[in-house]
């Protein structure tokens, strides 16, 4: 949770957009491009500019919730089994979508 607490409001956007785009197997595991990634996460999330996502990629990497880029001009990405999410990334992602159930389940007031 200490983890969480740091993330700005637009890494929180791109995490969970990349963790929707993840579960929906909505991307292709063969397109290894960085530029794919981004425009993909600025159109799903609705930030709209790929180089606003590229911003809090970088937040997001140093923070071990997403791999980072390939190539020695950072032009790639390795999409692995979760759209670049880490396991770490996942597992959180996860976390969070769990908490918001059993909260309601618990009788929780949203």
């Amino acid at each position: 949770m200490h983890l969480c607490r740091k993330l700005s409001s637009g890494e929180v956007i791109v995490l969970k957009t990349t963790y929707e785009i993840a579960n929906k197997k909505d991307w292709d595991p063969n397109d290894i491009q960085a530029g794919s990634w981004l425009t993909q996460v600025a159109y799903k999330s609705g930030l709209k500019y790929p180089e606003l996502i590229e911003v809090h990629e970088r937040g997001l990497i140093e923070k071990n919730l997403l791999t980072d880029r390939t190539h020695s001009d950072r032009s790639g990405v390795n999409p692995g089994d979760h759209y670049r999410l880490t396991g770490l990334g996942f597992e959180i992602c996860q976390f969070i979508e769990n908490y918001d159930d059993l909260s309601e389940d618990k009788g929780g007031k949203r």
